[in-house]
Order: structure tokens, then sequence, then C-alpha cells
């Protein structure tokens, strides 16, 4: 039976109606993290305005930047920390309720804190080639060079091949009591011969919700009133993204087994 996209919709609708004080409070998480984010890119610029052509100052410019530096890096990875915590933690409450087991949220926070080194290890694999294909084709294309571009580009399909057939190992794994290695072996068994609809959702839940997010990217660069704006509706495409992903996993395992 093929999976109906138009139905997972509907589903992923029903779901946030009836868990709104679940949804509600996934979504303050999120709006919490993007509004870090927001000030967090707010400060980026401040290092080249603040930079002095007086020689003697040179020293102190550097090392603020460098302390600067230092503290955008370590907050774009506490970014990247609670985005796949609260991700993991999504799936794992979508999955409890789905089943009808009456839990917390602190208890499925603590489910999360176990599954996000094996997810971060899933999530390697997936990403490594297609971020190097993609990062040495692009810097061809800004750089142009004697140097062959063919081994980017073919890293760069490989790499997206790998991602579309084994994202769903991530959700696998949070709500399944295999390990990291384990999801991934039996997500490519499922995969077999479903490829088609595994890029379809690849170009829903990968590309065109996060095309609607970046569009509204544009709002929160106005003032800090539409700033709060763009990042509550951002945030709703995220949960209703997160949604739409359990749901879609739920349909295609039961397709594949």
């Amino acid at each position: 039976m093929p999976i109906n996209f138009t139905k997972i919709f509907s589903d992923c609708w029903n779901f946030i109606r009836n868990q709104q004080q679940i949804v509600f409070k996934f979504t303050a998480l999120y709006v919490l993290v993007n509004l870090f984010s927001y000030f967090v890119q707010q400060k980026i610029p401040i290092s080249a305005i603040q930079q002095s052509n007086n020689p003697i100052d040179v020293l102190d410019s550097q090392i603020a930047a460098e302390q600067e530096n230092s503290f955008i890096l370590f907050c774009l990875i506490v970014f990247i920390f609670a985005s796949v915590l609260i991700t993991i933690w999504g799936y794992i409450t979508f999955d409890k309720l789905s089943h009808q087991q009456q839990v917390t949220i602190s208890e499925t926070f603590t489910l999360a804190l176990k599954k996000i080194i094996g997810v971060i290890f899933i999530g390697a694999i997936i990403l490594i080639p297609l971020s190097i294909g993609v990062s040495g084709s692009l810097a061809l294309l800004i750089m142009p060079s004697q140097s062959d571009s063919l081994p980017f580009l073919f890293l760069t399909m490989i790499g997206l091949f790998l991602f579309v057939r084994l994202n769903l190992a991530i959700v696998h794994y949070a709500i399944s009591n295999k390990s990291w290695l384990q999801s991934i072996k039996e997500i490519w068994a499922y995969g077999k011969k479903h490829n088609g609809v595994l890029f379809i959702y690849f170009l829903i839940a990968h590309i065109f919700f996060p095309l609607i997010s970046q569009n509204l990217t544009a709002l929160s660069q106005v003032n800090l009133f539409t700033a709060i704006i763009g990042t509550i509706l951002m945030t709703f495409i995220s949960m209703f993204s997160l949604i739409f992903s359990y749901r879609f996993y739920s349909l295609f395992i039961q397709r594949g087994k």
C-alpha cells in the first residue's frame, strides 16, 4: 500500500490539535533555542566593527577577536547539541503518545540523553560525505582552479544517496532498542526498492520545510519584534517537520516489514 503524503499532513495537524500541551512545550523549547541563535548571530559582526587601524591596538584586537570567535564556536556547539537533543526528545515523546503510553516529558528527556551519542554517530555517517562533496564543489565554483571537480561531484551524489536512504535511521535509533549500527542496517534494508518514496520525503522534510524557514528568516532581520514573530513561525515549521518525520517513519517501517 503506497504512502499517502496528503494523509500524513492531515495526521500531523490532527496530532497538533489533540496534543496541544505537549506540542506547546516543545514549541517553546524551539523558540528559546532559535532566539539564542538569533542573538548569537547579532554578535558575529562586532569584531569586524571593533578592529582598529592603530598598530598599538592590533594585539588587543586580535585577542578580542579570538575570544569572540571562541565564544561564537561555543554557542554554535550549544545550539547544535540543544537542537539535536530536542529532536530526539520529540521523537521519543511522540512515539510514546502514539502508542497510548502515559509518560512525562521528564521521563522521555532522560531517554533522549541516553541516545544523543548514537545519533551523533549516525549523523556523522550520513552527513560527512555530503558535506565534503558540497563544500568542495562550492569552493571550486567560487575559486576556479586547475583541480578536477568530478571527485567532489561524485562524492556529493554518493552523499546525497546515503542521506536519502539513511536519514530515517536517526528516528529509528531514537525510538527503538536497537544500537546505532543496527538502526543503520535496518533502515538500509527497509529502503530497498523504496528509493522513490524516500526521495519524496527528502524533498518535503529537508528541502520544502527548510525553504519556508529560510524565507521567514528575512522577517527576523528587521527588529526584535519581527525577530520574535519570525522565530515563532519558523519554530512551528520545525515542530511540524518533526511530527511529519515521525509519522512518515511509522508508515515507512510498516511498509518495509
